[in-house]
């Protein structure tokens, strides 16, 4: 790791020390081409993205294009360091940065939060992904100027702002798994320069890419509309009013996890509880045996050993198949409303005011433990697998509900050399869910294993619903030296102050909220946590040279504890038997350097952060099956609780390149390496130890390389555009016990190469033709997975395959 900093930070200063020669000679100081600039909103205001001393890629809606970004799965390939993440499904996805993420099932906030035209959002549903002006990726903790805290970054989403111009673009896809897709936009000025109108809208239908050999169907089906209209207002030169609203619906299907590992019957140190009870020896002991068991279960009768056949017969299959009875269902709806209001009190001083409503609904089913024919796990009491039936809108599967809505007032400006921002933010966000999840089924000896007859109807309801309320206080200094005779040195201050309240409210259907131990604490419908805590900043930034910027960062932030409802229903912390959990605190030292210049005459943009980040009270998520005295009758179920693991540190370097040696050539690369490890990984769980040895969804080493050409065609028949790229990166954990009680948990590493060829200006027109293909090579690999310990299984989700298609789009 040292050897490859140290050659990184050469490269960089050696890039800087042959600039600063160049510009001593103004002849050789002259540039030629650029590599682009982009502004991004990092620090709330706008800046250059070469000059702002925060570790941040930003893709501007031109490159976004070029590269085909259509949906989060593109986000990896294009944004040094983001890792986008699944569990159980495709859908469901989570965006992890320097080893900060969220574990499923743990209730609580992500480590990196998501926005939308600043307003913080619970998701970014992949139908929104059309008319973006940029998309900027943050990292390293948030929380001093954004709207909730975050451990390790945040992704900004930035819609196409409109403008004053009649002016449109209407683009066409089509692809195969029978892509079909169309995005546009028009733009229209209905008062010169006063109100401004821009209309987008996206239309996607795409056949699913995992075929299902026992229903004998696809799955992943994607079939999604999103609209979005604009308005700016300017009644006054000195006051902007833009409003935002996008609505989204999602149907389709999901792509089912499939089965990865699992541990043979009486494997040491680990659960191997399925593949002991879906075996010939166990069922055997029935009358009628196993056969009586396959004759219930189609598909069956090609394990004749039972469950563990079943690794090996999805290995066989490979990742773009799987072999489940379960029904696959996607349903969503997605509403935004963003309201920024921008007043120039004077011409130093600004009052900002940002508003925002948030409301997204889901339903899935899915098979969320990868049983194939053996009923491990169904998301709805009547789902047996004798049944099979098609989906008729009757089962009662995942479903989620989020309302959220948010205030926030600053006030931005400067004297003199002293430029500030201060501010107050308050949101609420409220969100169901529920879901019926019956484990372990064995028809005909028993409908499902651990729950006598009639009892809740043998399945674990998961119902309940949560209130979170934050309110912070904030403000940022930043002093420029320049003034008494430093030039180029300037030194930023930022502090914040947050007040959270979570509270849950158990629901009338809710299982879990049986599971107490009336002698020590009587059943609690609703729980309530309030927590508040700093965040901070400190930066020192030297602009060395016209070129060349170096920083310094001290950053500290946190994400609130709360209450898992899946867990039960004690108001304890989960080394106690109850379903609470502590906040996770955060600091961190980032070093950075960031250079854009000519290099003799060359264009050279290239960027380089060194950090290292402590984590305390780490939340992480822990699957038990509760001991008699925490269950109902001596009925046990499994639980998801959120355990705080003491300490772990992540550290590590991201460099970026981009050059371009000719007019007609740019080429560049990144490379990424994260070092996480648990520096203490021991918590304790009714009384019983748990180790946490690895760090889940963080790849050692990542990266990228890429090229593109453009050249100019003669008699004006316009320009033709390759772009080539190839991104790497190593294998990763999916479970954070993967050296203790989940091994075989570990993805393996993979590479996808990625191409695009654009004619660009067709004959003199506004119209363009492309090719485009991701995943060339039709590289096999998965995006996460689920390790269910006191299963002893495990399951991940594949990634997408070869993805080709054209492209026509015309200008207006």
């Amino acid at each position: 790791m040292r050897k490859r900093v140290l050659i990184c930070t050469a490269a960089v200063v050696g890039i800087a020390s042959t600039s600063a020669r160049a510009q001593e000679d103004p002849a050789k100081a002259a540039p030629v081409r650029d590599t682009g600039e982009i502004v991004v909103t990092a620090r709330r205001v706008s800046e250059s993205l070469s000059k702002v001393p925060v570790a941040v890629s930003a893709l501007s809606s031109e490159q976004l294009a070029a590269r085909v970004v259509l949906s989060d799965s593109d986000l990896q390939k294009n944004f040094s360091g983001l890792i986008v993440r699944t569990a159980q499904t495709n859908n469901a996805v989570n965006f992890a940065i320097r080893g900060q993420s969220i574990d499923i099932y743990t209730g609580s906030q992500p480590g990196v939060l998501p926005y939308f035209n600043d307003v913080q959002i619970s998701s970014f549903n992949s139908s929104g992904y059309y008319d973006l002006g940029n998309i900027q990726v943050l990292k390293g903790p948030q929380g001093t100027l954004f709207g909730r805290n975050a451990t390790g970054g945040a992704v900004l989403f930035n819609s196409a702002k409109p403008t004053d111009k009649f002016e449109g673009f209407l683009t066409g896809r089509l692809g195969n798994y029978s892509r079909r897709q169309i995005q546009g936009a028009i733009n229209v000025p209905i008062v010169d320069d006063k109100v401004l109108l821009r209309v987008a809208g996206d239309l996607e239908r795409r056949d699913g890419y995992q075929y299902n050999v026992y229903k004998h169907v696809n799955e992943g089906a994607v079939d999604r509309e999103s609209g979005r209209v604009s308005l700016t207002l300017r009644p006054t030169e000195r006051l902007t009013n833009e409003t935002v609203f996008q609505y989204s619906r999602a149907r389709g299907t999901n792509v089912q996890i499939e089965a990865f590992s699992a541990y043979a019957c009486g494997t040491p140190g680990v659960s191997s509880t399925v593949a002991c009870l879906y075996s010939p020896s166990f069922l055997n002991q029935f009358p009628g045996g196993y056969a009586a068991y396959q004759a219930l279960h189609p598909g069956s009768e090609a394990m004749p050993n039972g469950y563990i056949d079943q690794i090996a017969f999805q290995k066989v299959l490979g990742p773009w198949k799987v072999n489940t009875y379960a029904p696959s269902v996607h349903r969503g709806k997605d509403i935004v409303l963003t309201n920024s209001t921008a007043f120039e009190l004077t011409d130093d001083v600004t009052i900002k005011n940002i508003f925002g409503f948030a409301r997204t609904k889901t339903f899935d089913l899915y098979d969320g433990v990868n049983g194939g024919p053996f009923t491990l796990q169904s998301l709805d009491s009547s789902m047996a697998s004798t049944a099979q039936p098609a989906y008729t809108g009757e089962y009662k599967g995942l479903s989620t509900k989020v309302r959220s809505i948010s205030e926030e007032l600053q006030v931005i400006g400067s004297i003199g050399s002293l430029s500030y921002i201060v501010g107050g933010y308050y949101s609420k966000e409220r969100k169901s869910s529920s879901s019926p999840i019956a484990y372990l089924e064995i028809a005909p000896f028993g409908q499902y294993l651990g729950y006598p007859a009639g009892y809740q109807q043998s399945v674990q309801m998961n119902d309940f619903g949560t209130a979170d309320i934050s309110k912070a206080l904030y403000g940022q200094l930043t002093q420029d030296f320049s003034s008494i005779g430093l030039e180029g040195l300037k030194l930023t201050g930022g502090f914040r102050y947050t007040w959270e309240k979570f509270s849950l409210t158990q629901g009338e259907l809710a299982t879990s909220r049986l599971y107490t131990n009336a002698a020590v604490n009587p059943s609690v419908i609703f729980e309530t946590t309030s927590f508040s805590k700093p965040s901070w900043n400190v930066t020192v930034d030297y602009q060395v040279t016209h070129s060349l910027l170096v920083y310094f960062a001290q950053r500290g932030s946190w994400r609130a504890g709360g209450v898992n409802g899946q867990g039960p229903a004690r108001y304890f912390y989960a080394s106690e038997g109850g379903n609470r959990f502590k906040p996770e605190t955060t600091y961190d030292f980032e070093l950075g350097m960031k250079f854009k210049g000519d290099v003799g005459m060359i264009p050279v943009r290239a960027n380089l952060a060194l950090y290292n980040q402590i984590v305390k009270d780490v939340q992480r998520v822990i699957y038990a099956t509760a001991p008699a005295a925490f269950a109902v009758g001596g009925v046990s179920s499994l639980l998801a609780l959120t355990v705080n693991i003491p300490k772990a540190r992540v550290r590590g370097f991201e460099f970026d390149l981009a050059l371009n040696p000719t007019n007609w050539l740019e080429i560049g690369g990144t490379l990424v390496h994260t070092d996480a490890e648990f520096l203490n990984g021991k918590t304790t769980l009714f009384g019983q130890e748990a180790i946490y040895g690895t760090y889940a969804d963080t790849p050692r080493w990542s990266g990228s390389v890429y090229g593109a050409v453009t050249v100019g065609l003669p008699n004006d028949l316009g320009a033709l555009s390759l772009r080539g790229d190839l991104y790497a990166q190593t294998g990763q954990w999916f479970s954070s016990q993967g050296t203790t009680v989940a091994p075989d948990t570990y993805l393996p590493s993979y590479k996808l190469v990625n191409a695009r060829l654009e004619w660009k200006d067709i004959v003199g027109s506004p119209m363009s033709w492309a090719l485009f293909v991701k995943n060339l090579t039709n590289q096999g690999y998965y995006t996460g997975g689920n390790a269910l310990v006191p299963f002893g299984t495990n399951g991940a989700v594949p990634g997408e395959p070869r993805m080709y298609g054209f492209e026509a789009t015309v200008r207006f």
